[in-house]
């Protein structure tokens, strides 16, 4: 029995022993800790990345914050973590910042605290081609197109340093005075820039000079670019700046050119929007100006393209369990549209199914009832990819299927009936107890990814938050309807505009559209009993 004991006894230290080194360098009792900034803000910024990877604090500020005095509102290390740099109550950070933490003797972590600030500059004058900023030298290099006399230039606008800064004055050689002159700056204003000018900025009391020269450039007529919808094509071009410019444009089967006049000129820069363009055609566009003709450009309208199912008039029931509705035909190897049910039809009745008798055209509409499964709540939904499985009370979908035009908005009908927040499981909205559940209509274009961010957007039902597409830069365009009215059991029509990410020429790879009788289901919140009809679901096009 006592040698038993003495074994036992010596397993067990073995065993806590082995645990501990799990935790512990064998050669030295000091614990795995990192050496890490968890928090650093200053004021003045826009925002803050940490990085513990790289090791890195990227701070980008505001246009007017001082770089080099920047008073610091919060900084915390990771846990045992000591700087070998006390930070004060303010930093410069005209330069990086090196900060070296250790968490005991021989850890070391060496950070880099860096700042960007960028700050908008520019001049806007007649035949402006650009403007090259020297921040180091106070210097700009205008260049401007050959046919623009250098001494009538007309100044539109500057802005020349940080917001809040007041161009005052202008001094220059002034041909029609035969000397130098110097001018209180209000634009617009037409000045003689034959020579270097020099402009005096005044910015927090302080004035500095900056020197700017405008040079010619030979510029011939050119089409840039072209961002081409179904139905219109945004064109830019640059012009030789001699006389007003327009476009021409035609088929590519056509003889004869159309001219499109209707056009935007900042400096040589000429701008355009052609609409009135038939779908999936090929087209030619030129600059013209009064002394030439710029070569052509070709390209292609997309095509006013809409997704199979979006009248939810083709249904089947089957599957696996031989009792789940799904919204497609059967057989279909690549159904754009699925549901829920294969997940919840094995513990209650389908939450979402076809309704042939209330609809609006067609078939079928999509029915989508909010029920108790079991234990969970269970949101009635449709959506565009397709449930991948059920497992351990977690759902995991797909979102998306390929679709590559771009639509205006999303039409189609919809009659909601809300029942009554009455489950909240994780805890997250009671405030939203005892009110009328919310229905969810969305539609988000979504470009290709890289690597592990490539095709269709993982969900699982555990991670509510994600994925997040009105901020994913994976998103082109996003467009939501949320409403808790009762529409007294008629249908309702809607248009749900799509917005664009300002500037963003980016073709979609995937499209997708979620209705949902409870718009928080995925924190499983909502009504039991909250009931959606949606049909006649199409695309529109401008």
């Amino acid at each position: 029995m006592m040698m038993r004991r003495i074994l036992n006894i010596a397993v067990s230290s073995a065993l806590a022993l082995a645990a501990v080194s799990c935790v512990f360098d064998n050669d030295m009792s000091y614990p795995r800790l990192k050496g890490e900034i968890t928090a650093f803000a200053v004021e003045g910024q826009k925002e803050v990345t940490i990085n513990p990877d790289s090791l890195t604090v990227d701070v980008l500020l505001e246009e007017t914050a001082e770089i080099d005095s920047l008073k610091i509102t919060e900084y915390q290390l990771s846990e045992m973590a000591v700087a070998d740099t006390l930070l004060g109550e303010y930093i410069d950070l005209s330069n990086p910042v090196k900060v070296m933490l250790s968490t005991y003797p021989g850890r070391d972590y060496l950070w880099t605290i860096s700042a960007s600030q960028p700050i908008e500059r520019f001049v806007k004058c007649s035949g402006l081609i650009d403007a090259v900023f020297d921040v180091k030298n106070q210097t700009i290099m205008v260049a401007v197109a050959e046919a623009q006399p250098l001494d009538e230039i007309v100044i539109t606008d500057m802005k020349i340093m940080q917001e809040t800064s007041k161009i005052l004055t202008t001094t220059g050689y002034d041909a029609a005075q035969s000397g130098v002159v110097t001018t209180d700056v209000k634009f617009p204003m037409t000045l003689d820039c034959t020579l270097s000018r020099q402009f005096t900025v005044l910015y927090k009391g302080v004035e500095y000079v900056w020197t700017v020269t405008f040079v010619q450039q030979k510029i011939q007529n050119q089409v840039k670019s072209v961002d081409a919808w179904a139905y219109h094509a945004v064109v830019t071009g640059d012009f030789d700046g001699v006389g007003a410019p327009y476009y021409e444009y035609k088929t590519s089967s056509d003889t004869e050119w159309t001219v499109f006049d209707q056009v935007e000129v900042n400096g040589v820069s000429v701008k355009a929007d052609i609409t009135s363009l038939t779908e999936a055609t090929e087209y030619q566009v030129r600059l013209v100006s009064e002394n030439a003709v710029g070569d052509e450009y070709v390209f292609k309208t997309e095509t006013a393209a809409q997704l199979a199912g979006m009248g939810f008039n083709e249904w089947y029931f089957g599957g696996t369990n031989g009792k789940t509705w799904y919204p497609y035909a059967e057989g279909d190897q690549k159904p754009n549209w699925d549901t829920a049910n294969p997940g919840v039809s094995s513990l209650i009745e389908n939450t979402t199914v076809p309704e042939y008798d209330h609809k609006v055209e067609g078939d079928a509409a999509a029915k989508m009832i909010s029920a108790l499964a079991m234990i969970k709540f269970a949101a009635g939904n449709i959506f565009t990819g397709r449930f991948v499985e059920f497992k351990d009370w977690k759902a995991s979908l797909e979102w998306g299927v390929p679709f590559n035009s771009r639509p205006y908005s999303l039409k189609g009908w919809y009659d909601y009936s809300p029942a009554l927040i009455d489950r909240d499981e994780m805890r997250q909205f009671p405030d939203l107890l005892g009110k009328p559940d919310i229905m969810q209509i969305m539609a988000a274009l979504v470009a290709e990814g890289e690597g592990s961010n490539a095709g269709p957007f993982d969900v699982v039902s555990d991670k509510p938050g994600k994925p997040d597409l009105q901020n994913d830069p994976r998103v082109i365009a996003f467009g939501e309807i949320l409403a808790s009215e009762n529409t007294g059991g008629k249908y309702v029509e809607f248009e749900l505009p799509l917005t664009y990410r300002e500037g963003d020429a980016r073709k979609p790879s995937y499209v997708i559209i979620v209705a949902c009788a409870s718009y928080r289901g995925n924190y499983f919140t909502g009504g039991i009993g909250s009931t959606l009809y949606v049909d006649g679901f199409e695309f529109t096009y401008r």
